[in-house]
């Protein structure tokens, strides 16, 4: 059986509120820093939706890791189905 409870506090966030639990040594993950390659296959509104998505995220140190690209291309793609959807219903409720 595995252990009870809660899953632990990341030793990021206890050092954020000032706990005395962040001096532990714990072993955390830590994906490497930077930014993702830009998938292939993306359409040409979804590829300017990544690149102002990596410019906004870049400017934070260290928050854009090498992993998060299958979640900004996810990103990338439904917000551009999104627009879509919005224009075709505001165009079905104009008419």
């Amino acid at each position: 059986m595995g252990k009870r409870g809660p899953a632990p506090t990341p030793l990021a966030i206890l050092k954020l509120h000032g706990s005395r639990k962040a001096s532990r040594k714990r072993v955390e993950p830590k994906p490497p820093v930077g930014q993702p390659p830009a998938p292939d296959g993306l359409s040409a509104a979804a590829k300017e939706v990544w690149q102002l998505l990596v410019a906004e995220l870049m400017q934070t140190p260290g928050l854009l890791t090498r992993i998060d690209g299958q979640q900004l291309e996810r990103y990338a793609r439904f917000t551009v189905r999104w627009r879509q959807v919005e224009t075709e219903s505001d165009a079905m409720i104009a008419s």
